[in-house]
């Protein structure tokens, strides 16, 4: 799609500087966003043995591990997520020879790669809607304001950051007018995270609006054949109805967490960078008031992953990721259609950020802090070996329930008053 068939805003810093008019235009943010990330990944990386390790990563990686083992996804591991989680962590098992050190180094290498990469697609989508190449780079650098969302992909297997870099990537795919390849990356966001359909759902929505059906068709066809190839293994290990029961619990077994406490947590998680939510919210008001149809995505996707934020899903600070990203995106909108005082402010600001923001998180809380933890957990009354253990002793679970989340505790309890049955099948 090129910018002649976008006219949403204005070109108006087509003379800042000389590198905007490059190819190269985005190797500045590339070295930034590229040098942070190295820097984290490092400091993870060489500490002592074993190094930090979340628990959702742990368990992911652990599963690429079984896998490797002969275990069966939903069969022998329970866990209410998409099977493309798995089998990518199951590809990376492979490459790595089954050590689990390889393992997980490869792991963090993938989540870090895709979180620079997500900076540089959410710069290169804000200058492919205005042509202001300077605002898509202070895009793309807000996200790694978040300091989180940096943090984060240091600790492992990052499936949230996987699918957030797909589903840009679709949408990205799509307004480059390349819809097969976008189908595809839109259903790989989604068989990685149930909520990363959104992201397909908004490409296919960009496609609809062109009224092209055979811009839709191939579409959709490579999203069927991504979904085909994810599923045939499950199909053919007869894998199939324990995913689909595993996949429904999280709706069953919903969170109930009042709304002020869900903003208060997004507040403190955002910390320094919740300054950056007022421009990205005028950005967003503006395109909604002024009804630019052409943003009309952009809109959706802040207010539908605003509202699985503040009423569904908000386990833990990786649940902002995809809000980061729109964030990010809007103030980089902003930024291409603000008068020269106010851009250079919230410039200014960004690159503040970018300095003062890891800082203040340190200063307020450890990095690692849920990554460090005991081998040992009490889980219902038992003590349990933690993911963590499972993992770096490559435990081989008893049960298909040995990760036992809150969402999955809440989903045994549930069962229980029902008098269903809760072991998974083939064990």
């Amino acid at each position: 799609m090129s910018i002649d068939k976008l006219p949403l805003l204005p070109d108006v810093e087509r003379s800042w500087s000389r590198f905007i008019a490059s190819r190269a235009w985005w190797l500045p943010l590339l070295l930034v966003t590229g040098g942070i990330q190295l820097a984290v990944v490092l400091r993870a990386l060489l500490q002592p043995f074993p190094p930090p390790l979340d628990v959702d990563a742990a368990l992911f990686q652990h599963a690429g591990w079984y896998i490797s083992q002969g275990a069966v996804p939903y069969v022998h591991i329970w866990d209410p997520t998409p099977p493309l989680s798995f089998f990518a962590a199951w590809f990376l098992s492979l490459l790595a020879g089954g050590n689990i050190m390889v393992l997980h180094v490869l792991s963090v290498l993938l989540t870090a790669s895709v979180a620079v990469f997500s900076s540089l697609l959410i710069a290169s989508t804000v200058a492919l809607l205005t042509g202001n190449r300077v605002a898509g780079t202070v895009g793309g650098l807000t996200l790694y304001t978040f300091v989180l969302f940096y943090l984060h992909a240091a600790l492992g297997f990052g499936f949230k950051h996987l699918a957030l870099f797909c589903g840009f990537l679709a949408i990205w795919l799509v307004l480059k007018e390349r819809p097969m390849l976008g189908g595809l990356f839109g259903a790989a966001s989604a068989l990685i995270w149930l909520p990363g359909a959104i992201f397909g759902l908004l490409a296919l929505g960009i496609l609809g609006k062109e009224r092209q059906p055979a811009r839709i068709l191939r579409y959709v066809a490579g999203a069927l054949i991504l979904a085909l190839l994810t599923m045939l293994p499950i199909i053919y290990r007869g894998g199939v109805p324990s995913m689909l029961t595993e996949l429904s619990s999280s709706f069953l077994a919903s969170e109930e967490k009042d709304l002020l406490l869900r903003f208060e947590r997004g507040l403190y998680f955002l910390q320094l960078s919740a300054i950056l939510l007022l421009p990205a919210g005028l950005m967003f008001y503006k395109a909604l008031r002024e009804r630019r149809w052409p943003l009309w995505w952009v809109v959706a996707g802040t207010a539908i992953f605003g509202v699985q934020v503040l009423f569904f899903d908000f386990d833990n600070y990786p649940d902002l990721f995809p809000l980061m990203a729109f964030t990010a995106l809007l103030v980089g909108l902003y930024l291409a259609n603000a008068r020269r005082p106010v851009r250079r402010t919230v410039i200014v600001a960004v690159l503040g950020l970018l300095l003062l923001a890891p800082v203040v998180h340190l200063g307020l809380r450890s990095s690692d802090e849920q990554a460090q933890v005991t081998e040992t957990r009490i889980v219902q009354g038992q003590e349990m070996p933690t993911m963590q253990t499972l993992y770096w002793q490559t435990i081989v679970p008893d049960s298909c329930h040995y990760r036992f989340s809150e969402t999955e505790q809440k989903w045994l309890q549930l069962m229980e008053t029902r008098g269903v049955d809760t072991e998974c099948e083939g064990l």
